[in-house]
């Protein structure tokens, strides 16, 4: 017996889903409209080589750490004599999303980043646990495997949305063993109020959420092409030429084993998104260098309620902020982020 991927769809998110299926780009407020994506794809200067949006092969391989045989790495080396930079990705924009975004950053920097676990090229974790404790203790090993003794040589961590959490959780536990952090960059970072995706809502939902675990784990194809279906509009953000070379590597990573991808989406449905202010607390009073980038039209994090924290509770970490922007601007917008990335960075 089969479940249709409409029996999880609210008429309200029906109406939406429909929209972005009928009418690509000319989508209702807040995710944009066509005006927008036109500002967004003027603001580059000329369309990026084709090569720009893939990682290039001599700078990707593959390692094995505890727990992990197959462990997906990305590392430049611009200058052995230079700091590294660390970018963690997000929750679903594996390396390979975000090429367009490390390769302009490697061009001035040394620079380290790999897959989380279950995405992308990266191993599943073991008994399916995703947790920001699994997630640290994953990412302290996978540093160390692929440059010893990183952590004490003036790292800067750059992280985006899930990897911007762990990008605050990486870097107040290195600071805790006294290790010299120069400085972290969060985009659109999780940790103070996000809003939840409509699957994630349902899933932590009393009565329909176990129901729907129930499925989920039963119908593991169904679910991760609902998943997929989801994440559709994420791409439409991105420069035309971008959108058209990744959304169907995109789809076939996250349909290539679809009990992973339906397990990884239970876990991270029960996954602590917000309510870590005092990690935030504590980086700022570190007087490391901080900063948070925020997006204005961002749907995933509550970028009002993140600002208005950070601005009364966290005097020492600046904040730049796009109004333009929405949430996977380190994708959608890599050429701007990486240069301002690189303009702070030393």
């Amino acid at each position: 017996m089969g479940v249709s991927a409409s029996f999880w769809i609210l008429p309200s998110q029906r109406y939406l889903l429909q929209k972005l299926k009928t009418c690509r780009y000319n989508v209702s407020n807040p995710f944009g409209t066509n005006e927008m994506r036109q500002k967004m794809e003027y603001e580059h200067d000329a369309p990026d080589p084709i090569e720009e949006y893939f990682l290039p092969r001599e700078k990707v391989s593959f390692i094995s750490v505890e727990g992990y045989q197959q462990v997906k790495l990305f590392r430049s080396v611009k200058d052995k004599g230079k700091p590294w930079v660390l970018f963690l990705h997000g929750l679903t924009f594996y390396t390979d999303i975000c090429a367009a975004f490390l390769n302009k950053l490697s061009r001035k920097h040394n620079v380290l980043s790999f897959d989380w676990p279950g995405v992308g090229g990266t191993d599943p974790s073991r008994n399916d646990v995703y947790t920001p404790q699994e997630l640290l203790s994953f990412a302290e090993k996978v540093i160390e495997a692929a440059e010893p003794g990183l952590p004490g040589r003036g790292l800067s961590i750059v992280g985006h949305s899930m990897g911007g959490l762990m990008s605050l959780i990486l870097a107040t536990h290195y600071l805790k063993q006294g290790f010299d952090i120069k400085n972290v960059i969060m985009l659109a970072p999780a940790g103070v109020k996000v809003h939840k995706w409509m699957t994630h809502r349902l899933l932590t939902t009393p009565i329909i959420g176990p129901i729907l675990n129930f499925i989920f784990k039963r119908f593991p194809d169904t679910t991760a092409k609902r998943i997929v279906y989801e994440t559709r509009y994420n791409f439409h953000y991105m420069p035309r030429h971008m959108e058209e070379a990744l959304w169907e590597p995109f789809k076939k990573s996250m349909l290539r084993d679809t009990r992973v991808t339906a397990a990884r989406t239970l876990a991270f449905a029960q996954f602590p998104w917000e309510n870590h202010q005092e990690l935030f607390v504590e980086l700022d009073r570190s007087k490391v260098n901080a900063i948070v980038v925020l997006a204005g039209r961002d749907v995933t994090i509550d970028t009002p309620a993140t600002e208005h924290f950070l601005r009364t509770k966290c005097s020492s970490i600046s904040i730049q902020m796009y109004p333009d922007y929405t949430h996977d601007l380190v994708a959608c917008n890599a050429d701007v982020i990486a240069e301002y990335i690189s303009a702070v960075l030393p």
